[in-house]
């Protein structure tokens, strides 16, 4: 997060609180859903799957919101390169 966007220190700490949640949710919902599927089908390893996939992508998500965010600038040479106006 920038500390220089205007906002105050609660909404930024807000605004952290609110990815964790968001973490904590990914983690745990596959896993309640695998566990109502197993009850509907009479299996018992739908959970485990819930839980596994919940984690990895929970896990995913807390590394790009933790990545530093990238300069302005970098994009634009990025951007431009891609874009073939510079063929012509």
């Amino acid at each position: 997060m920038n500390s220089s966007d205007g906002r105050s220190p609660m909404a930024r700490g807000m605004e952290m609180v609110a990815r964790v949640m968001a973490a904590a949710m990914m983690m745990v919902l596959p896993g309640l859903g695998g566990q109502w599927l197993d009850r509907q089908l009479g299996t018992n390893w739908l959970v485990l799957v819930g839980f596994v996939f919940g984690i990895s992508v929970s896990i995913y998500y807390l590394i790009v919101i933790t990545r530093p965010p990238m300069n302005s600038g970098d994009q634009g040479s990025n951007q431009n390169s891609t874009r073939g106006d510079d063929l012509k």
